[in-house]
């Protein structure tokens, strides 16, 4: 009687599993996705799983790709560039690069500006690790070489310098706020 009480009573635990999570999760998040993807996925995942503390990391790609290698973190939102086989991808979106330009540029709002006709201009760079080498990549592939008017390692710092005429930028994530301040 003993052990089919036992039974029953693991088989009530193992049925509740599903509802009852609790602990840590460590996600690791490439740091210019976290602000377009971080805040939506945690309020679903909060609702759907309210036992579970959710502490995040955000890093350059390779602090996030060293941190799911090492098991710092179980999981990672970053680009699926240079992953190796051990790790799982499961895409969230494909993100296409856009000229980011001044206002009152002459460009500005044509529909589609090619690579050639922003390559004399000055580049603000988005030189963050992988990030820098894929933008550049992105002119090389067709034999231009850009014109880097400026690097620097934030998203902000960008926006702010071509919102101010410093140049242009190219990026994936499109913000939520279409202008930075000037």
């Amino acid at each position: 009687r003993e052990l089919l009480a036992a039974a029953r009573g693991l088989e009530a635990r193992a049925k509740g599993l599903g509802q009852g999570l609790e602990g840590t999760l460590d996600v690791g998040c490439f740091i210019t996705f976290a602000p377009a993807f971080v805040p939506g996925l945690l309020a679903g995942f909060k609702a759907k799983y309210p036992g579970i503390a959710v502490r995040m990391r955000e890093g350059h790609i390779d602090d996030v790709r060293a941190g799911l290698e090492s098991g710092a973190q179980e999981l990672a939102i970053l680009y699926d560039m240079g992953l190796g086989t051990d790790i799982v991808a499961d895409p969230l979106t494909a993100l296409t690069p856009y000229a980011v330009l001044p206002q009152h540029h002459p460009l500005a709002r044509a529909a589609r500006v090619s690579l050639k006709a922003l390559a004399e201009e000055p580049l603000i760079l988005l030189d963050l690790p992988a990030s820098g080498e894929y933008f550049l990549s992105l002119f090389l592939n067709l034999g231009i070489e850009p014109r880097i008017g400026f690097r620097t390692s934030s998203y902000e710092m960008v926006r702010g310098m071509v919102a101010n005429g410093h140049g242009y930028a190219l990026l994936n994530m499109r913000p939520e706020i279409g202008r930075a301040h000037v």
